[in-house]
This record gives structure tokens, sequence and C-alpha cells, in this order.
């Protein structure tokens, strides 16, 4: 995100999704302490139907595949997101991130390309 000089305001400029110019979207980042438990709350449903997030990252979902999988969190959201977890591959239920976005990313990279880290399941 750049500043423009002229109108002080924020500017994307990235290769990575297409965004049509001139439109405005919001990004939220939220420390849930756990995708399931975060799910449970009334604070949860209202920000989701108030807002309507273009694109919302969480951390420590601390959701496994096989979790993701079986309560079809990949549509949480709704059919109108893209959906992408990177979790723990050590220990599980630990740590994790996810993304839900309105826009199709041109590519996804999880991790920094650090093992000792990338295990962690912390960086999309």
């Amino acid at each position: 995100i750049e500043k423009s000089s002229k109108s002080f305001q924020p500017i994307l400029k990235t290769g990575l999704m297409e965004i049509p110019e001139n439109e405005k979207i919001t990004i939220y980042s939220w420390n849930v302490a756990g995708l399931r438990a975060v799910l449970k709350k009334e604070d949860w449903k209202k920000f989701i139907t108030k807002e309507k997030p273009d694109i919302l990252c969480l951390n420590e979902s601390k959701v496994d595949d096989e979790t993701i999988k079986n309560n079809k969190f990949e549509n949480l959201l709704g059919e109108s997101y893209h959906a992408y977890f990177y979790n723990s591959s050590t220990k599980k239920g630990y740590s994790g991130v996810t993304i839900f976005t309105r826009y199709q990313p041109k590519s996804v990279k999880y991790g920094i390309g650090i093992e000792k880290h990338d295990e962690e399941g912390r960086v999309i």
C-alpha cells in the first residue's frame, strides 16, 4: 500500500490480485485464539454480518486440515470467498493462520522459507 501525495488516500499496488480501479476494499486482521471458539461467539456473527469484509485475516486459528474439512470451514463465509489455511505441522490445534478473500489471488505462498518457523503455520 502506498500513500498518494495528492489525496492522501491509500492506493493498492500489487501484482498478486486484481482489484477494480477506484474500488474501496476492507481488510481486517483478527487474533481469534481458536477458530472453533470464536464461531460460538455472537460478536463474530455480528461482525461478519455488519462489516462483510473483503479480506479477513485470522491469526491463531488453531485448526488442522481434518478439522477444516470436517467442519467445511472453507465455506465458512460463503461461496463468494476464497479460503486459505496454514496450520502447524508439528502440533495439532496450535497456531495457524487463515485468510478469507473475495478476490482471487494470482498466487498464494505459505511460509517464509525457514523450516523452524514455517512448521508453526504462521504466514500466508
